[in-house]
């Protein structure tokens, strides 16, 4: 119960944080508002005759061409703030989505706070720009009126006049507030630390960059705080303090610079420095007031260096990584492209190995032409628990089949589907999940133990050879990390295996499914270090059927006392597969429900319900267990065409090659380690080994 209430307070923390960004774009829009009105309000009064050398560039006057420097790039802002929203907008309520939900807020939780101080900021600069910007197009308007009308020669001077009075108290009030020199040294030192590209001296402030630094520590300043009286809470943070001294100083360092002389008194940033010295002037006033209560100059000495920094750094944004990047500990080992492409529209599925039995597969979908368009999904697959359903060889019509595959849980729920574009990715797909190489597939076999035709015995379906091969990793340039052919491992080449099964007893293997390289792993036993020898799995068919309306899995490993019988194969379509001894035993799963059938069973690591198999005796049916061991004399095949019969025989052939080629690297690999441990004083060998009593 506490967990659950864990996890609601954290995605209502999470609702609470987005609700203020929503807020504060909103607040945003009507700033932008606020100055499409001013320039409306202009283009309504800009409705008068014109003399004709006028042109249209030049209707706003100097003022239009420097407000985008002014006010900042917003639009870019907006952009961003809408591409976070809709790459993540998988964001939900949901009990299985939960972890993804938290990971991916506080991956991107950086992302929002540096977006919603920048929309903040866009907000104060558009606040303060403003009404100097309506003052600039009305006088614009008004000089294009006097140059119409050359009798009313007074017109300008009573608008300037008006529009631009000077407060001659406020003035002097403002030049009254002293920085005091401690603090302007340091300033003075701040404006070389991180600074613009624009910036050489302080003679010459660049004037976006000083604007936008002055806009944001006022912003950072005493205008934050809201005393409370009753509660004797008068005394704002030092920082807050601070950052309204360094808007002062700032302030009077630009008034001084070059760039804003030469941009003159009658100039936006002119009247957008008087805004912003209102402002500060109202703040220090609060002081004067005693409605605040000025920090000692102690403790103001005392604030570290990275308070009195001056430039305002837009921070780059960390956007999260793709779903489709490789996290730690974890290996890349199949990328896909999906079918069902809509126009510039693309999709891929990649799968990611964490462990033996644990997978991460992300669906990917993007546009060519639109960059914000980016779709993703993950789910997280443990092939121990859920359920591979090969839902592609579905035994039936052929017409009917499709190269769809469904993982769901291990109670046939959350069905997951996954459209692949053909068959062979089909099979690259299954391999990911399985380990197992399909080196051949073939359609229409009909299949009987000991030559039956009765329902319980007999049937027809699709059948695979398997060997044990996995994906190696794919490494950052897109390819493999070790040779990984599609094809058979030549027979006359020494392998070296990848399927590994404990011949000792009582030792701890270190190697995996998942290494490659020798089929000897170092182990540490009771006696001591030691040499572990890990024997390959040998190939094996797998026929995908139905018996009496059940789905069946029928899973025959090639050991070398399985063979073609050409005594019994009288047919020329026909195949007799044989032990030379006793009985032909095969594993077989058989359930009612497409979402019980399972592949998983017949992956490695040997699955759970694989391990608990049981032998089943001579006289059983087929459909008896869900998961059982059957012990028949022989297994007969039948191919639609004599040509399908020889492709077997020689997919059968090689594959018996390859066998004896792991067993023969087995055999070779076992005699030198006996030797070894027999001859602890040998040149190069090992000193200390085990004795391999199970050998």
């Amino acid at each position: 119960m506490t967990g659950v209430l864990q996890e609601q307070m954290a995605l209502c923390l999470a609702d609470l944080r987005y609700l203020e960004f929503g807020r504060q774009i909103k607040s945003l829009g009507g700033s932008l508002s606020t100055l499409d009105s001013v320039i409306a309000n202009a283009d309504k009064q800009n409705q008068l005759p014109r003399r004709p050398w006028h042109s249209d560039a030049d209707r706003y006057g100097p003022s239009w061409d420097v407000l985008p420097e002014v006010v900042g790039d917003f639009k870019k802002t907006l952009e961003e703030c809408d591409n976070l929203l809709k790459d993540r907008s998988k964001f939900q309520y949901s009990q299985a989505g939960f972890i993804e939900n938290v990971i991916w807020w506080s991956s991107v939780e950086g992302d929002v706070n540096a977006l919603s101080e920048r929309v903040r900021f866009h907000m104060m600069k558009l606040t303060f720009v403003a009404k100097p910007f309506e003052i600039q197009l009305l006088l614009g308007i008004k000089r294009e009126l006097q140059l119409l009308r050359i009798d009313v020669q007074d017109l300008k001077t009573i608008l300037i006049d008006g529009l631009r009075q000077k407060d001659s108290s406020s003035s002097t009030y403002l030049q009254s507030l002293k920085v005091p020199p401690e603090l302007a040294i340091r300033f003075t030192k701040a404006l070389q630390t991180s600074k613009p590209a624009s910036f050489h001296s302080q003679a010459d402030i660049p004037l976006k960059d000083g604007f936008d630094a002055l806009v944001y520590h006022f912003a950072n300043s005493t205008i934050l705080f809201n005393p409370r009286p009753e509660l004797r809470q008068r005394d704002p943070e030092e920082p807050q303090y601070l950052n309204l001294v360094k808007c002062r100083w700032i302030a009077q360092t630009i008034r001084q610079s070059v760039s804003f002389e030469l941009a003159g008194p009658d100039s936006l940033w002119a009247d957008y420095m008087k805004e912003l010295e209102d402002d500060i002037q109202g703040q220090f006033r609060r002081f004067d007031t005693g409605q605040l209560v000025r920090p000692s100059s102690d403790r103001i000495s005392l604030l570290p260096e990275s308070c009195f920094h001056i430039w305002f750094i837009e921070e780059p944004l960390t956007r999260p990584p793709d779903l489709a990047e490789q996290r730690p500990l974890e290996e890349k080992i199949l990328e896909l492209a999906l079918p069902g492409t809509f126009g510039t529209r693309k999709s891929t599925i990649t799968v990611f190995r964490k462990s033996e039995s644990n997978m991460r597969l992300v669906t990917t979908t993007k546009d060519d032409q639109n960059q914000y368009f980016h779709h993703e999904r993950e789910t997280h697959v443990n092939m121990e628990a859920d359920r591979l359903i090969p839902t592609y060889a579905t035994p039936g019509d052929a017409s009917t089949m499709t190269n769809n595959v469904m993982i769901c849980s291990n109670e046939g729920r959350d069905p997951e589907w996954y459209s692949l574009k053909d068959p062979d990715d089909v099979l690259h797909f299954q391999r990911a999940l399985t380990g197992f190489f399909v080196s051949h597939q073939m359609l229409n076999i009909s299949w009987s133990i000991e030559g039956s035709s009765k329902s319980n015995k007999s049937g027809r379906g699709r059948l695979q050879f398997w060997y044990l091969k996995p994906f190696q990793p794919i490494g950052e340039d897109g390819k493999r990390t070790s040779c990984d052919r599609s094809s058979v491992a030549s027979p006359q080449s020494p392998t070296s295996s990848t399927a590994v099964t404990r011949l000792s007893t009582g030792l701890s293997v270190s190697a995996t499914l998942l290494s490659t390289g020798s089929i000897t792993s170092t182990v540490n036993g009771p006696q001591g270090n030691g040499t572990a020898l890990l024997r390959a799995e040998v190939p094996r068919i797998i026929i995908f059927t139905q018996c009496e309306g059940m789905y069946v899995l029928l899973q025959l490993k090639l050991h070398d006392s399985v063979f073609i019988n050409p005594k019994k194969t009288k047919s020329p379509t026909t195949v007799v597969i044989d032990p030379q001894s006793n009985n032909i035993e095969f594993q077989k799963l058989c359930v009612k429900e497409l979402y019980s059938w399972n592949l998983s069973c017949f992956r490695l690591p040997a699955h759970p319900e694989m391990r608990k198999l049981e032998k089943v005796s001579k006289g059983s049916e087929i459909a008896s267990k869900i998961l059982e061991t059957v012990s028949k004399k022989y297994l007969v095949l039948t191919f639609p065409t004599p040509a399908d019969k020889d492709i077997f025989c020689k997919e059968f052939a090689t594959l018996e090659k390859l066998r004896d080629v792991h067993q023969n690297t087995y055999t070779t690999t076992l005699m030198t380690e006996r030797h070894r441990a027999n001859n602890p004083r040998s040149p190069g060998l090992l000193r200390q080994q085990p004795r391999f009593d199970t050998w």
